[in-house]
Order: C-alpha cells, then structure tokens, then sequence
C-alpha cells in the first residue's frame, strides 16, 4: 500500500474506534492507523477529516506493518530452509541405505 495514494485527490480518514489510548482511524483504502491521545494535546479530531492531515500517524503504522511484514518473510524463509535441510538428510540416508543393500548383494561387503 502506497502512502501517497492512501492521502492524496482528497482522501478522508474516518474515525473507527478507541482503544488502549489511541484513536484508531480508517483510511477511505481501508487501512487503519492509531492516533495517541498523547500526541492530541488540545487539539480537535473530528470523526472524518482530511487524510493528508494525518499523514505523520499513517506513515508510522505503514512502517509497522512493513517491518512485520519482512520479520515473517524471514522466519517463512527460515522455516523452509530448514524443511529443505532436513529432506536432502533424509534422501541422502535413503539413497546411502539404497548403495549398502547391493554392496551386500553383490558380496563386497
């Protein structure tokens, strides 16, 4: 998801919920991002504004989810490797098991 495209031709943000100290919004994309009551101070948020505005809290959450995002893709990647690992050690167990059987049947043993 692309931040300037999430903001820009005019794009709102909507209020969703409250939760643990946040403001959590919805953008018009469907992408949703905090807001911490820390940072309103006295400021007004209003239930649907200008997606530009909150461009600093959308920015951040991107951030967040991208980080998580490539976290799993390592450990998917990880993961795999050592499935594959583990498959080329049990195929070369068979196959060294498949050598020691004929040596045994031809009598060089």
């Amino acid at each position: 998801m692309d931040l300037k495209e999430m903001v820009r031709d005019g794009k709102v943000v909507r209020f969703a919920f409250y939760r643990d100290k946040n403001l959590w919004y919805r953008t018009e994309d469907g992408f949703e991002f905090p807001v911490p009551i820390d940072d309103v101070g006295t400021a007004t948020f209003m239930a649907e504004d200008k997606a530009i505005l909150f461009m600093r809290y959308i920015r951040k959450q991107l951030a967040l989810v991208q980080e998580a995002l490539a976290a799993s893709t390592n450990d998917n990647r990880r993961a795999e490797g050592e499935r594959a690992t583990k498959a080329v050690i049990a195929l070369a167990g068979a196959f060294e098991g498949i050598g020691a059987g004929r040596k045994v049947m031809k009598g060089l043993t």
